[in-house]
């Protein structure tokens, strides 16, 4: 810990001045040297970290450390401790940098983000906006009317808007972080774009005797639900064919005889349109 390293050495110097125990200060000038070699890793650019290679400061441990540097600069007469102290305080008044990903970041000339909440099918539900942030902030980040705001460290982070049933149309997001001092910045993200879902697209035709084969157009679903009807005079069967991806092929299972197919295909959104397939046949 920083803090408690510029205090050892303020303290063991306090001892030996005192006393008069040479020991004690060498031991204190040592610490004093090894202090000043490792304080700039110490400094993030934009705060003071708790330990090294550690968290960033608490505001009041930030503090600390400031009037710790003071005191040393004071009584070395070294501007290195002064310089870091004057740097440490400046922290405090310097706004959080948050910079947004290339693909988050807001640009009129760029394509919006572009999702499909509504249902909750797992696909393009969501969306995740990833920025760089300099320090400590409680970031917040607004959408739709409503904010969610998390605490962050400094570095590569992500938050995730999932709008829920919120109305289809354009929106605009963006985030506040506000650090320990209580410095804010705002700063606006790509817009998204949210769809609701219309019928798939669907071409299907029945190759040889009962071989379906199938080919889908649907930007909000990853999988199509295929059933076909069966109808041979007052005869009708049903064949579920589950979920299956946008395109493919399979040999339907035919009952015995002709049968007029059609195919009945549905997205996650229960939109469905149908197919009519003509003659399938099976021994």
């Amino acid at each position: 810990m920083l803090n408690a390293q510029l205090q050892s050495v303020i303290s063991i110097g306090d001892y030996a001045q005192i006393s008069g125990n040479a020991g004690a200060a060498g031991l204190a000038a040592q610490l004093r040297a090894t202090a000043e070699k490792l304080l700039p890793q110490f400094d993030t650019g934009y705060w003071s970290l708790y330990s090294l290679g550690g968290d960033e400061a608490p505001l009041a441990y930030h503090d600390y450390v400031v009037m710790l540097l003071r005191r040393l600069a004071a009584r070395t007469g070294d501007t290195t401790w002064s310089d870091f102290a004057t740097r440490f305080q400046s922290y405090e008044r310097q706004a959080p940098v948050v910079k947004p990903s290339p693909a988050a970041t807001a640009d009129p000339s760029a394509a919006p983000i572009v999702i499909y909440p509504d249902p909750q099918d797992g696909y393009l539900d969501a969306v995740a906006f990833t920025f760089w942030l300099s320090k400590y902030s409680t970031v917040t980040l607004h959408a739709g009317g409503r904010a969610q705001s998390v605490a962050l460290p400094h570095g590569t982070q992500s938050i995730v808007w999932s709008p829920g049933l919120r109305a289809p149309g354009t929106y605009y997001p963006y985030l506040t972080a506000v650090d320990a001092a209580g410095n804010s910045t705002k700063v606006p993200l790509r817009q998204v774009v949210i769809k609701a879902l219309v019928p798939p697209v669907v071409d299907a035709h029945v190759a040889g005797k009962r071989t379906l084969v199938w080919s889908a157009t649907d930007a909000g679903t990853p999988w199509l639900h295929l059933v076909v009807r069966l109808d041979n005079g007052a005869k009708q069967r049903y064949r579920d064919l589950g979920r299956l991806p946008l395109a493919g092929r399979l040999v339907l299972p035919v009952p015995s005889g002709t049968w007029q197919a059609t195919l009945v295909a549905a997205n996650s959104g229960h939109q469905s349109v149908t197919v009519q397939l003509g003659s399938v046949s099976s021994p």
